[in-house]
């Protein structure tokens, strides 16, 4: 195992949530999948410290990727964040997020995972930044 700490998987397709685990699970990675992000974001927040990286679709029902990504920085501000999204002009200025465009291969996947935990942790002002750069505030 790579890691001790787990992997969210969050999307709203099923397909896609079993390969990306299939992939993970066959680099050694510990990974949970979740195709609610309602039910990924209740089960994340009971052991938030348990999770080094989401990898979360950004469009999705009742909660969207960023919200969510948001809500679970507020438990666990260490945590890192891969968001993945059909839009292209869709980028971020914020500590320890990454986007993904779609459609992703595995490979680019792969290495994002690994860049993605092999980045120095930013944890100083995370949420402070995140809030201004979106004006906006997520109630838990």
């Amino acid at each position: 195992m790579l890691s001790k700490s787990t992997i969210a998987v969050i999307d709203d397709d099923n397909d896609i949530v079993s390969l990306f685990k299939e992939a993970l699970e066959m680099r050694g990675y510990n990974v949970a999948a979740f195709t609610d992000p309602i039910k990924a974001f209740n089960h994340i927040k009971q052991q938030p410290k348990d999770y080094e990286l989401v990898i979360s679709d950004y469009k999705m029902p009742l909660l969207n990727g960023l919200e969510l990504c948001i809500k679970l920085i507020e438990f666990n501000p260490m945590i890192k964040v891969i968001l993945m999204t059909a839009f292209i002009n869709f980028e971020f200025d914020i500590p320890n997020f990454t986007c993904l465009i779609k459609p992703i291969s595995i490979a680019r996947l792969l290495q994002t995972v690994k860049d993605s935990l092999a980045q120095e942790k930013i944890y100083a002002n995370t949420m402070r930044k995140i809030k201004r750069k979106h004006n906006v505030i997520y109630k838990v």
